[in-house]
């Protein structure tokens, strides 16, 4: 039977590795989570007029990238303002 020699070194680069692929695969579950106003049709059942007023009403979640046009959504965050009835609260956006 033979017994492998682990250095301290090694160790640490497998945990950062093991960390990194856990950090990955949280940001793909976050991405594949990310829709647009199209999907966010498909979830809420509202029109893309309807949707884009209660953006300007600040009245659904969504988020925005600074300087640039598209708006996203979470479709965890539409389904659970959904399932809540929240759609006639102001909802603060990102």
């Amino acid at each position: 039977m033979s017994t492998e020699v682990v250095t301290k070194s090694e160790v640490e680069k497998i945990a950062f590795t093991q960390a990194l692929s856990a950090l990955e695969l949280s940001r793909l579950a976050l991405v594949e989570n990310l829709i647009d106003i199209n999907e966010a049709r498909e979830v809420t059942g509202y029109r893309k007029s309807t949707i884009y007023d209660l953006i300007y009403k600040k009245r659904i979640p969504f988020h925005k990238v600074p300087g640039r046009k598209p708006v996203y959504f979470y479709k965890s965050e539409l389904l659970s303002w959904k399932k809540t009835g929240n759609a006639s609260k102001e909802v603060p956006h990102v």
